[in-house]
């Protein structure tokens, strides 16, 4: 079992992550990405942070001897999460409604419809590419402690439980879901990566482990570069659970070498902020740098560039905010 010692890695990891997120964002054509080996890289970014959550915060937990459901469930670990979570995504969001306000003056469609219509997308995510992060991130401070006390009593058999679990909702959604956009905002898809990544913050890797990439491998290649079409996973078919099994082992093998990289970590440190900046940028300033950059492959790296240090920026002073605004809160929880 690891110590409780900072994992360098995790920061390393979200800084390299989040730079995916914003480049796979850029208008990359659907050749391009398979020329490209998307699927097998960049695609996995969001799994990747899914694994990470995971793994931080049984880190977390075990840190604060959290041992019972009780105890996670305590005011102050939901009010210090839910803080942390919400102020840079409602600054984010308020940036957004004053672009959607002055979108309304030069054509109003009623103010009650307006007001109603950013009131839901509120609580969707907002606008943007990966507008549902926010949302599965409220979820997972419901749910993880379940998933915790699984994978902390069983072990492996609580992942494969987890895993069942995860099967299960993706069968459950044809018939109690209407569309894609109702199930893009559950966590359940990503149960079962929320769960390994518990796994290898309390386990080493393992040289059996490596035949789970094997199978997300072989599916990539079945469902991405042949014909085959799935059943069950049709919609966000790329990072449903299969395909994300391949990126599993190759978590938990770098995530016991405890790799530093200062730059990367500096970046992952702020990758939050970093998510929700591309979300405002790709709703209202990529399609001018695609005006003056038509080459896809420039653009996307100035996007990264001006992703990167607008969210540090943003992450430095809005840090600052929330643990003022934490302190006085869980001070008087």
């Amino acid at each position: 079992m690891e110590t409780l010692n900072r994992n360098h890695f995790i920061d390393v990891l979200k800084g390299i992550c989040i730079i995916f997120v914003v480049f796979t964002h850029a208008s990359w054509t659907t050749e391009q990405n398979l020329k490209l080996l998307f699927p097998f890289w960049i695609d996995m970014a969001v799994p990747f942070f899914m694994l990470v959550t995971g793994y931080v915060y049984t880190k977390s937990f075990q840190k604060n001897g959290i041992e019972t459901l009780d105890s996670a469930y305590n005011k102050k670990y939901l009010l210090k999460n839910f803080i942390r979570y919400t102020i840079p995504y409602f600054i984010a969001f308020a940036i957004d409604f004053c672009a959607q306000v002055i979108l309304y003056i030069r054509n109003p469609t009623g103010i009650k419809r307006f007001l109603v219509h950013e009131i839901a997308l509120f609580l969707q995510g907002g606008n943007g590419p990966g507008s549902y992060y926010y949302p599965e991130m409220i979820q997972i401070m419901f749910l993880f402690p379940i998933i915790y006390a699984l994978v902390k009593k069983y072990n492996w058999k609580g992942v494969l439980v987890v895993a069942f679990a995860t099967f299960f909702f993706e069968v459950l959604k044809f018939p109690y879901m209407e569309n894609e956009g109702q199930y893009r905002l559950l966590l359940f898809r990503y149960f079962m990566l929320i769960a390994f990544g518990s796994y290898f913050a309390m386990n080493k890797m393992n040289r059996k482990h490596w035949i789970l990439s094997v199978v997300g491998f072989c599916f990539i290649i079945l469902f991405k570069y042949t014909n085959y079409s799935p059943k069950i996973f049709k919609w966000w078919t790329g990072t449903s659970m299969f395909p994300v099994l391949f990126i599993v082992p190759i978590f938990g093998f770098l995530v016991g070498k405890n790799i530093k990289f200062a730059p990367l970590e500096k970046i992952g440190k702020a990758s939050y902020n970093i998510f929700l900046t591309q979300m405002v940028y790709y709703c209202y300033l990529y399609g001018k740098i695609k005006e003056l950059l038509v080459n896809v492959y420039l653009n996307a790296v100035i996007s990264i560039a001006i992703c990167v240090i607008i969210g540090i920026v943003f992450y430095e002073i809005e840090n600052r905010i929330t643990k003022k605004v934490t302190a006085k809160v869980i001070e008087k929880a």
